[in-house]
């Protein structure tokens, strides 16, 4: 008995194998005949799936980073990703020859075809920016001519045959040689043995996606009614005004605070790639207290408590959810658009920032507590209680507006909840604060708080990439520095940067690096005028086509003293009012929260269309304000017949709660909408909605009432 590509070949009355003969269809086996089955599913799949996943992954490292993982780990990842596929169509398609025994050769062809297919679809989209319509037509294309040939040809077979080496090499490259390999790699970074003549308690806190302009009055000081924290610290310690980031993204920001160096192209954020780093300088002489869920400078050895991955099993869980989203991105018909959201698996900030307060304890040695705390960074979801207005998963408005906002009316509601949630920052501020106080450690503490980079909420554009036009936004983050015994607040406003953090610690601790770095203390002499140095390269997660970038390794330019005087003119909401409604005030139309319907003019007849309240109008009757999940304050669904975009304004009990949008679709004439609704304008119950379309000028706007369906 031999084998005949799919089938085998018998001689009648011999038993004897044989080029000719009657050919009886495959059930199962020989094991040869299985094995060259199971080699052309790995490569079939290998381009379909292992390679682009693979692939992708070692592109975005940091997930590996962010999950603790080790080398045991992405070994499990890619062998889950060579063979798991090919695995489940093997299992299929010998299931088709014990009961179609005739079918199996087809189904065989049938799944060599559709790896082709996807792996035509993947590599026209890459090359071409194709729309669907061709995507879809190569991949049928494709996958047809590789059906056909696997059934008529042996010279293709024993092509895809050939063709499983590449999977096979691409997941050992990843093991071994991928920026995943070295995300994962352990580094042992030995104690710089610094002389430190001046310990003192260090708290670093760094706080992520905060401009300084959120916090602040409009008269360049924080907004003591919305950030009574922050407030606090500013007045007990210095306030340097005209500090800027050195790069837009946290996995470059970060450990460019932690090193006092510019960011180096193609560096992960690992201590195998930033060994001189802060941890590296005092761990000699300080107990080092490190809580960074995106970033991992400080190495196991020094940093056991760092490790918040999780076991093997969520670890990969979670490492491959990541990988499936990045795939199903790869094969969509559509550009995908990206949220900012932490990646899966990241720890709730709730729970990150209430592990690092717990953390706060006294020792027996100087200690330096680091905290990296995600907020106010998306997704938005805090009030300053740490309520919550959306639950933790995607929602329309997490990824419509990215990587741009999608108009004014985007933009608004985005700030407005950042500031919110900038609220729940405010409040682990003062935790920190109340907990080093409890344990009396605050007053001779060097505490240190900024944040990685800005946002810019400015209509139309790019969230996150500093143009000309949202740079005052993006590159002035806070910093605030209180020198141990120091009780009265003081203003700097002369010219710092991210990478000036460390050297400045340094100083005040009498610390003698023993490397160079590309910073210098606070307390050196630098021209007033000195232009900003942005290292902000090509990134496909959070940038437009034709965003403003460095070349690799390069930087850009910015000029400082009126991007400066623009980030200090900053105000977090409007002034004057109840400040609990204050938030909800942002926008052109936000001077009608808190007011009766009554004092606005209101038109008679009702607008087109008919708009749909989550689980209807009666979910929003009673309401607990003590509740955990303030779900109900968070309105997103259907405005059917809406006929364009549209500004909303919805009324709890005759006043106004809160200002929406909504965004027409192309297709039709519906319309999607979102708003949030000021909490403390619900009652605990019989609590009447209303919605109304808002026209005219923002001092004498126009209400027309919406219907709201069941």
């Amino acid at each position: 008995m031999g084998i005949e590509g799919d089938r085998v070949a018998v001689v009648e009355g011999s038993g004897a194998a044989a080029p000719t003969g009657a050919v009886r269809p495959r059930r199962l086996g020989p094991v040869r005949a299985e094995v060259r089955s199971v080699v052309e599913l790995i490569a079939a799949a290998g381009f379909a799936v292992t390679i682009p996943t693979l692939n992708l992954l070692a592109a975005n490292a940091g997930i590996f980073v962010s999950r603790r993982a080790d080398t045991l780990d992405i070994l499990i990842v890619a062998l889950l990703a060579l063979l798991v596929v090919p695995g489940i169509a093997w299992i299929l398609e010998v299931g088709v020859g014990l009961a179609v025994p005739r079918a199996r050769r087809w189904f065989h062809a049938v799944c060599i075809g559709l790896g082709v297919g996807v792996w035509a679809l993947q590599f026209v989209k890459s090359a071409f920016g194709a729309g669907p319509v061709v995507l879809v037509a190569a991949a049928i294309a494709a996958g047809l001519g590789a059906a056909t040939l696997r059934l008529r040809s042996r010279t293709f077979a024993a092509f895809v045959l050939l063709l499983a080496v590449a999977p096979v090499f691409v997941a050992i490259w990843f093991v071994a040689l991928s920026p995943a390999h070295r995300a994962v790699a352990s580094s042992s970074v030995s104690a710089a043995g610094a002389r430190i003549t001046d310990p003192h308690r260090v708290v670093l806190l760094a706080f992520d996606e905060l401009p300084i302009g959120s916090l602040l009055d409009g008269n360049g000081r924080v907004d003591a009614e919305l950030f009574p924290n922050f407030a606090a610290l500013e007045r007990t310690s210095t306030s340097y005004r005209n500090m800027t980031t050195v790069a837009p993204y946290t996995e470059v920001a970060i450990p460019s605070i932690l090193t006092g160096q510019y960011p180096r192209e193609g560096a992960l954020p690992v201590a195998a790639d930033h060994p001189d780093s802060i941890f590296r300088l005092l761990s000699g002489t300080y107990r080092i207290n490190a809580h960074d869920d995106v970033t991992a400078l400080c190495s196991s050895g020094t940093c056991p408590t760092t490790a918040v991955g999780g076991g093997h099993r969520s670890r990969i869980r979670s490492i491959l959810d990541q990988g499936a989203s990045l795939w199903r991105s790869s094969v969509a018909l559509q550009p995908a658009t990206s949220s900012y959201a932490p990646p899966i698996g990241i720890p709730d900030p709730a729970i990150q920032s209430r592990r690092f307060v717990t953390s706060l304890t006294r020792g027996d040695r100087p200690t330096f507590d680091y905290g990296h705390i995600l907020l106010p960074h998306q997704p938005f979801r805090y009030f300053s209680t740490f309520q919550f207005h959306r639950p933790q998963v995607e929602t329309v408005f997490d990824t419509a507006n990215f990587p741009a906002w999608n108009g004014a009316g985007d933009a608004a509601i985005g700030r407005e909840l950042h500031i919110l949630q900038l609220q729940a920052a405010d409040t682990v501020l003062g935790q920190i604060r109340s907990r080093l106080e409890r344990i009396g450690e605050w007053d001779d503490a060097v505490v240190v708080v900024t944040a990685d980079h800005g946002i810019t909420f400015r209509p139309d554009e790019q969230a996150r990439t500093v143009s000309r036009t949202t740079a005052a936004d993006i590159l002035f983050p806070p910093l605030f520095i209180k020198e141990p015994g120091q009780t009265t607040g003081a203003f700097d406003d002369h010219p710092m940067r991210t990478i000036d953090i460390l050297p400045t610690i340094a100083d005040l601790i009498g610390a003698e690096i023993p490397w160079d770095i590309d910073g210098v203390p606070a307390r050196a002499p630098r021209p007033p005028d000195e232009p900003i140095r942005l290292y902000q390269w090509e990134t496909d997660d959070i940038q437009l086509p034709d965003s403003l970038v460095a070349e690799p390794g390069e930087f850009l330019t910015f000029p400082r003293v009126p991007l400066q005087a623009e980030a200090v003119a900053g105000r977090a909401a409007p002034a004057g009012g109840d400040p609990a409604l204050r938030p909800f005030r942002i926008g052109p139309y936000g001077a009608m929260v808190g007011r009766p319907v009554a004092e606005f003019g209101v038109a008679r007849n009702p607008a087109p269309g008919e708009l749909y309240i989550p689980s209807g109008s009666a979910s929003l009757a009673t309401f607990d304000p003590n509740a955990l999940d303030l779900h109900q304050t968070w309105q997103e669904g259907y405005y059917k017949g809406a006929g364009g975009d549209r500004t909303l304004a919805f009324a709890l009990n005759g006043r106004i709660a809160g200002i929406g949008t909504a965004d027409k679709f192309r297709r039709n004439d519906d319309a999607y909408y979102y708003a949030l609704l000021a909490p403390t304008l619900f009652a605990p119950s019989g609590n009447r909605v209303e919605a109304f379309v808002v026209t005219g000028p923002a001092d004498a706007p126009v209400l027309t009432p919406v219907r709201i369906g069941n």
